[in-house]
């Protein structure tokens, strides 16, 4: 085993534990300007859009889609980049 490794990744691994990330901040932000419910309602999007996207990269085909061709790897960044501003602008 390489400790080296270990090493590095358990401290990555602890410095993205304790620093909140954007999603944390933006539910956090959503709930103390708009109340629990639009906070929940912010947690139901952001986890339904991870489940989305996790479950479509399951698929090996869709996978193999990705990896093989640059422009459908763009078009997925492009897209979902779009909806995610979208999202933040009109504060969904």
């Amino acid at each position: 085993m390489n400790y080296e490794i270990l090493t590095a990744f358990i401290l990555g691994s602890s410095v993205l534990a304790i620093f909140p990330g954007p999603d944390n901040i933006f539910v956090l932000t959503q709930s103390m300007t708009n109340g629990v419910k639009a906070g929940l309602i912010t947690v139901a999007g952001l986890v339904s859009g991870c489940l989305v996207h996790t479950t479509l990269l399951a698929f090996w085909w869709f996978r193999e889609v990705i990896k093989r061709s640059d422009t459908i790897f763009f078009g997925d960044q492009i897209v979902w980049s779009c909806l995610s501003f979208i999202s933040g602008f009109y504060g969904l």
